[in-house]
């Protein structure tokens, strides 16, 4: 520490700490990250100690649900630290949260443990026990959390310009904390004020031994308040051949019954069936809260046109969840009439409610209707997604003549960790009976998301039998396997391709 010059107190505080960037917020790190923390320079055993021991009591008490994170010791060796502990003297600081990701070069600490020259007088000493409380406030940082709001006590800034060296005397008399959180006197992330450098009411300033020493309960709740947390839903899977075959439903009793998302994940149709077929969510049969209705038919022919094993994956969420907007799109929507060949249809989507920023978009093929001499083929997809809607396609092509192609979408806010979304995409290379493929995430969550959903968005077979199926047997925190197959030996198709979404 520099000092200005004597001050007549003996000031021994056990803490003071900076905010380096001057951020006044809290900083959370992106949902499923994996933060290394890796110590620079010469850092001694005791605070090494201290350190490994605070966040290992952090992990232990907040856990990665609802805190989706994981903070972790890195290797001596690792050169790709994001987190990085320096120790010397002067003023402890630290950069909040994911904030440390701005600062790039390895060399560089990100927290700076303050622990040499604050005591003064013959003999002061840290204690271990506040050396303690200060690791515990800085893995506080670590995880993003700021300091509180405190206006009990006014710096007296001659006194701590003359305590302090003048650059950190200036930053910290500039920084007024959050605004927006008046932690508990005791919290973890407040630090010292001592009497002697403060105008303070009655009963002074405080010290470390005024000041709670242990991860305490509300500054928990905080940090976890700063995630998103994870959404209540529901996957429910059904067949045909569950279904009241006079109705072509089943009544589903569940408190999800709002943005009601099906997915074909395998269609058998009779070998002279016709081309028809809709899965879907009858909107008049929903008792919101209670029940829906699953609907899965077949038209033009008798109840066995649709083989009992065709099986739809139903995606649903409770009534009060805002975040989601969902609908359905058919081709007579947009070109009533007769059949059309090879027709590429698209049509302007208007969200109910804007998002703050470009949702993702996910369409599921659920329904078609096709010439039954024609070869099965249909596409559905979004474009030119805005924060106020996108583009829906309904395409069909080559030889194929459809009278109505339908699909069902979802939408969701872009920036919600909690999910993950894409495509189940693979190439045409021919007739095929079963192929397989690997899929990455964007980015992987902290752990296995808990529900996985998918259905068909494009298929693409031949018109002598009509079955296929779509699969997902594994999926970790950072992606998946799916499988496309023909549902018989003697069936082939030429693509299939499907979408899914991923929920924590």
């Amino acid at each position: 520490m520099s000092a200005a010059g004597p001050i007549p107190y003996d000031v021994q505080p056990g803490f003071l700490c900076i905010q380096r960037k001057g951020a006044e917020d809290h900083k959370a790190w992106p949902t499923g990250a994996t933060v290394r923390v890796a110590y620079v320079g010469q850092v001694s055993p005791v605070v090494r100690g201290a350190m490994d021991s605070a966040l290992a009591e952090w992990q232990r008490i907040v856990g990665t649900s609802p805190v989706p994170i994981d903070i972790k010791m890195a290797s001596p060796d690792d050169k790709t630290a994001d987190v990085r502990i320096a120790e010397g003297s002067g003023i402890s600081w630290c950069v909040y949260g994911a904030d440390a990701l701005d600062v790039r070069e390895q060399d560089r600490p990100t927290a700076w443990f303050g622990i040499g020259g604050w005591k003064r007088g013959v003999g002061a000493i840290w204690t271990p026990q506040e050396v303690g409380r200060v690791a515990r406030h800085m893995c506080g940082h670590i995880y993003g959390l700021a300091h509180p709001l405190d206006d009990a006590a006014k710096w007296k800034p001659d006194a701590v310009k003359r305590y302090l060296a003048q650059d950190e005397a200036g930053q910290l008399l500039d920084q007024p904390g959050l605004s927006s959180w008046t932690a508990a006197a005791g919290s973890i992330m407040r630090f010292d004020r001592p009497a002697e450098l403060v105008d303070a009411p009655v009963g002074g300033g405080r010290s470390m031994s005024t000041l709670s020493d242990a991860v305490d309960a509300p500054t928990v709740a905080l940090l976890k308040s700063l995630y998103p947390t994870s959404p209540d839903v529901e996957v429910a899977i059904c067949k045909r051949a569950d279904m009241d075959a006079a109705r072509w439903g089943k009544e589903h009793s569940t408190s999800m019954t709002s943005n009601i998302l099906p997915g074909v994940c395998r269609l058998d149709l009779a070998a002279n069936a016709q081309f028809r077929f809709n899965c879907f969510a009858q909107p008049d049969l929903v008792k919101p809260g209670k029940s829906y209705e699953f609907k899965m038919l077949a038209w033009g022919g008798p109840p066995s046109d649709l083989g009992p094993d065709s099986t739809a994956r139903w995606l649903s969420f409770p009534p009060a969840d805002a975040r989601i907007q969902t609908g359905t799109k058919a081709s007579q929507d947009i070109r009533p009439g007769s059949a059309v060949t090879g027709e590429s249809l698209d049509q302007e989507i208007k969200f109910a409610a804007p998002f703050a920023r470009p949702p993702k978009v996910v369409v599921s093929l659920t329904g078609f209707d096709i010439n039954r001499d024609s070869t099965v083929r249909a596409k559905v997809y979004a474009t030119d997604i805005t924060p106020t809607g996108f583009k829906i396609h309904l395409e069909t092509w080559a030889d194929t003549s459809s009278f109505n192609i339908m699909a069902s979408w979802l939408a969701y806010p872009a920036d919600d960790d909690t999910f993950r979304s894409g495509s189940l995409d693979r190439p045409g290379t021919g007739l095929q009976l079963q192929h397989s493929a690997d899929h990455t995430f964007d980015s992987p969550f902290v752990k296995r998301p808990r529900y996985l959903w998918y259905g068909l968005s494009l298929i693409d077979t031949p018109n002598t039998k009509v079955g296929v199926e779509i699969n997902v047997p594994s999926w970790t925190r950072s992606g998946l396997t799916s499988v496309v197959s023909a549902t018989k030996a003697e069936n082939r198709f030429s693509r299939l391709c499907g979408v899914y979404i991923a929920i924590l």
